[in-house]
């Protein structure tokens, strides 16, 4: 009988110091992962950002005892504040950027126009054009940089000077003693109204997409006017039913 419980105590003990043994070879795995992984990091761009967050997350996960064995933590932080650096340099580049493109829109309307030649207008369309497809693929700090509303006005802008554009094609085109510049230049660019055709249909059919924009935004201007004798709170009724039922006592008020 003693000799069983004496066996018993050593193989309690010999389990104690097994799961010991498991849990300091855990241990040791954990920090040699964090340090491989820090050590991986190398030289910093743009592209480490994964593998940066992959190391703090590591790190994050260890005990105060076992990331005072992190000899090589100095290395993360660094790389940390290395990668932020650039990263702000990156925003500020590409923010600069798209921002020069958008207010490039000027140039149409500048006194210096005449200077910058014929093919002012192409390069602006192109700024504006480059200037949307850069801010739809950049981040989201990189868009809160960008002067979002001056993109928004250059692009309202273009269409109606597009707009206006062809309603000069459609002139010269009826009338060429008129525009007479135009009319040589636009002789192969552009199709000729057919006999009796309106200006609106006229660009419906030759540019149908800018036709359909213009339709839409004056539709909205239109329905923005309000309505003779039309109260405050049946405008806002009409505009906005939602913003209507929140503040439906306020607006009601104005009745």
């Amino acid at each position: 009988m003693k000799y069983i419980k004496l066996l018993l105590i050593l193989l309690s003990i010999l389990v104690f110091a097994a799961g010991c043994s498991a849990d300091l070879e855990t241990d040791t795995n954990n920090i040699d992962e964090v340090k491989k992984l820090i050590e991986s990091i190398g030289t910093v761009s743009l592209d480490s950002k994964i593998s940066i967050i992959e190391a703090e997350k590591a790190y994050a996960k260890l005990e105060n005892s076992e990331k005072d064995q992190i000899k090589n933590y100095d290395v993360l932080i660094k790389a940390r504040n290395e990668y932020d650096s650039l990263y702000r340099e990156y925003v500020d580049e590409q923010t600069g950027i798209i921002n020069e493109k958008i207010y490039s829109m000027s140039d149409m309307f500048s006194d210096s126009r005449p200077d910058l030649g014929y093919d002012v207008d192409a390069q602006v369309k192109k700024n504006i054009r480059e200037a949307r497809e850069m801010y739809d693929a950049a981040d989201s700090a990189v868009k809160n940089n960008v002067d979002q509303y001056a993109l928004l006005e250059a692009e309202l802008l273009l269409k109606i000077y597009d707009y206006y554009a062809y309603q000069v094609i459609y002139a010269s085109r009826k009338n060429k003693s008129s525009h007479q510049y135009y009319s040589d230049s636009w002789d192969s660019e552009y199709d000729m109204p057919y006999e009796g055709e309106s200006i609106s249909d006229y660009i419906q059919r030759v540019a149908p997409d800018l036709y359909s924009d213009m339709t839409d935004i004056y539709n909205e201007v239109a329905r923005q006017v309000p309505k003779k004798d039309e109260s405050f709170a049946d405008y806002v009724k009409r505009l906005d039913p939602e913003t209507y039922e929140t503040y439906k006592e306020f607006c009601d008020n104005y009745r």
